[in-house]
């Protein structure tokens, strides 16, 4: 269960993003707040896996950049009604884990949270893929050069170009190999390709994997 504190100005967003979270079944959120003040004072006091934040909220880097030195372990993600990639560079070296658009599907939103929560587990949403689109609503930090793929999808990325099939890397990294078809989809929408030799050659070229 991701533990998560979400603060935004609005009252009626808060209950939005709150009924939606509840419905996964893998996030609650533990406290709510409308101020940047909130937003540190529920953290330091819940400790939280997850500050979910509004970026519009007065004050809201400030407290990110504090909030982060105060409990690392914390992941940081704030949405924003539009990608402004200065901002979202900013919000990414101030400590946030993520910065994403209100306008991307709820499922995908699921997805963000899951993937700073677990990077090296695989995803529990049994939701769709997102789409190269929503991807675009989204930036996160990661290992240089990863492309956005988590420490699993380099793991199965890895195995994929020694020429591992499915049964085989479902053995190696002992899930399930319906995982491994899930995780595979995702990497094909996050680097953009059509199939698993061009994810391979795309990778390779890319120096996403050595």
């Amino acid at each position: 269960m991701i533990r998560t504190v979400l603060v935004d100005s609005l009252a009626l967003v808060r209950g939005g993003v709150r009924t939606l979270l509840h419905s996964t079944g893998d996030v609650w959120v533990v406290a709510e707040g409308a101020t940047a003040e909130d937003a540190l004072q529920l953290a330091t006091q819940l400790k939280p896996d997850v500050l979910l934040v509004d970026k519009d909220v007065p004050g809201m880097m400030q407290t990110v950049r504090t909030m982060k030195e105060r409990l690392a372990a914390c992941e940081v993600v704030v949405l924003s009604n539009i990608m402004h990639p200065t901002e979202a560079a900013r919000m990414l070296q101030a400590g946030a884990s993520g910065y994403v658009c209100k306008d991307i599907p709820p499922h995908v939103l699921v997805e963000v949270l899951q993937s700073v929560c677990y990077p090296s587990m695989p995803h529990r949403s049994h939701a769709p893929a997102p789409r190269r689109g929503d991807l675009a609503a989204i930036t996160w930090r990661g290992r240089p050069g990863s492309h956005g793929l988590t420490a699993r999808e380099l793991d199965i990325m890895t195995e994929l170009a020694s020429g591992a099939t499915d049964q085989e890397i479902a053995e190696r990294l002992r899930v399930g190999e319906g995982t491994v078809k899930t995780h595979i989809r995702h990497i094909l929408h996050k680097l953009g390709v059509r199939n698993r030799t061009a994810a391979i050659a795309y990778a390779l070229r890319s120096r996403v994997i050595e």
